[in-house]
């Protein structure tokens, strides 16, 4: 078979690959993360032509779901012959699995070797490596957490915090959370940046940017910061 692809490349980073099957958990978490806009990229096993057809299946009963034009010839014909062709083929960008429920991407999984989103502002923060996360994670946090900004929440008898962890509790997925919290250690509000989908959530609800530089999580904060201040002020 022909390579029906066009011989665009794609910067696929950040990235989740494992040697066999991708952990379901870990995939589901990546797809429904992303933005509607945003584009992930599957590369599927080389014994994964099964989940090419799941994935079909998905553009054709999930609404928003849809397989990039450029991939979708190439997609098409690898179901219908059962046949790679060329290796580029086992790699498909794909919109919106963030509408899909988790019961029809878990068996999807097991024929995804790698998992990508293309490069963000958080990119650093995604990484194997202890020490790099952490010298990624101490940057932002300086960058976002300025003097002016400290003083100003500590004049309001509040605190911030900023805690990054490689696997967030959630979803296990890396981010920072920067905590506002009152003078009893109660957190007020919490601000995240996730590390895989570069996207930024206030108390869990994530936004439409992603993650450019740290003006956007500074005024996040600052915003939330206000709207404390507003409740605790009519309260």
């Amino acid at each position: 078979m022909i390579d029906f692809r066009s011989s665009q490349q794609f910067n696929n980073q950040p990235s989740y690959q494992q040697d066999s099957a991708m952990d379901a958990k870990k995939f589901i978490a990546c797809a429904k993360k992303t933005h509607l806009l945003q584009p992930v990229f599957l590369k599927f096993n080389r014994d994964g032509i099964t989940g090419v057809s799941r994935l079909i299946g998905l553009t054709r009963s999930c609404p928003g779901v849809r397989i990039d034009q450029g991939d979708l010839t190439a997609s098409m014909a690898v179901e219908m012959s059962q046949d790679w062709g060329n290796e580029r083929n086992r790699t498909i960008k794909v919109h919106g699995l963030c509408h899909v429920h988790p019961a029809l991407l878990e068996p999807m999984a097991r024929d995804i070797e790698q998992v990508s989103v293309p490069d963000h502002g958080a990119k650093a923060l995604f990484t194997s490596r202890v020490r790099t996360f952490e010298e990624a994670a101490a940057k932002i946090t300086r960058e976002v957490i300025t003097l002016p900004l400290r003083a100003e929440i500590e004049g309001w008898g509040l605190n911030i915090f900023s805690d990054p962890r490689t696997q967030r509790l959630e979803d296990g997925l890396p981010g920072i959370d920067f905590t506002l919290r009152d003078a009893d250690g109660g957190v007020l509000v919490t601000v995240t940046l996730d590390g895989w989908s570069g996207r930024m959530a206030v108390n869990g609800v994530f936004g439409d940017e992603l993650y450019v530089q740290p003006k956007q999580l500074e005024k996040l904060i600052r915003t939330s910061l206000e709207a404390c201040l507003e409740r605790m002020t009519t309260a």
